[in-house]
């Protein structure tokens, strides 16, 4: 499996199932579909805070990655998504690599 072929397969596990989310850095945006899910306290990642309130976004790089985009990678901490009407802090993110190359973007946000 290559990089692009894990990418294209995760862009069309998002399409049919994601949920439309904006990501923002500052006023800037960039709309894309994401896997969302809210966390147990035993789903937290080491330096997270309080689980109550705090959603996991699986995300594929390719809206970030595309010409022109508002929002590139690395997505940082205090970045923010607009979720089910509420724009949330990004509190954590890992990016998951293969063959140098970011396939999944993982980012855990609050509120």
């Amino acid at each position: 499996m290559t990089p692009a072929s894990t990418i294209a397969r995760l862009d069309a596990s998002l399409a049919r199932s994601g949920s439309p989310v904006s990501v923002y850095r500052g006023a800037a945006y960039v709309e894309c579909q994401a896997k969302v899910k809210g966390l147990s306290a035993q789903e937290l990642r080491p330096g997270s805070t309080s689980g109550q309130g705090t959603f996991r976004a699986i995300l594929s790089p390719t809206a970030f990655t595309a010409d022109g985009a508002a929002v590139t990678l690395p997505l940082k901490i205090n970045d923010a998504v607009l979720f089910n009407g509420m724009q949330r802090k990004i509190t954590y993110v890992w990016p998951v690599m293969m063959g140098g190359q970011v396939v999944r973007i993982e980012a855990d946000f609050m509120g």
